[in-house]
């Protein structure tokens, strides 16, 4: 997996809504089964940076950095606030839907490769 520290400037989905973009790619196995094989995460450096100095800020990009990376384990988006697949704020800890998330992926089987 590859975590990249870039700007807005050399990636272009990094936006004002997006600072952060992550996700993964799939093959499928021998047995028919797709399971993924690698990720990425592209972070807005400079303003992560910049949060950093902010109150709170260290919470903030902790928050950011573990969105990106459920998108690469292949989370979605919840809807509901207070999650940290939501769109919105930065909550403490993972929320139920979080949690939920990660225990339905923790219950696959890994693929068969040969």
């Amino acid at each position: 997996m590859l975590v990249d520290w870039t700007t807005r400037a050399k990636y272009a989905e990094l936006s004002d809504q997006a600072i952060g973009r992550g996700g993964s790619i799939s093959a499928t196995t021998i047995t028919g089964k797709e399971v993924y094989v690698t990720g990425a995460v592209a972070l807005d450096g400079p303003y992560l940076r910049a949060a950093l100095l902010r109150p709170n800020g260290r919470h903030v990009v902790r928050m950011v950095v573990m969105h990106e990376l459920g998108h690469v384990l292949g989370l979605g988006h919840i809807e509901r606030a207070g999650e940290i697949m939501s769109y919105q704020g930065t909550p403490l800890s993972p929320g139920p839907g979080d949690r939920a998330g990660l225990q339905s992926l923790g219950q696959l089987s890994c693929g068969i490769w040969r």
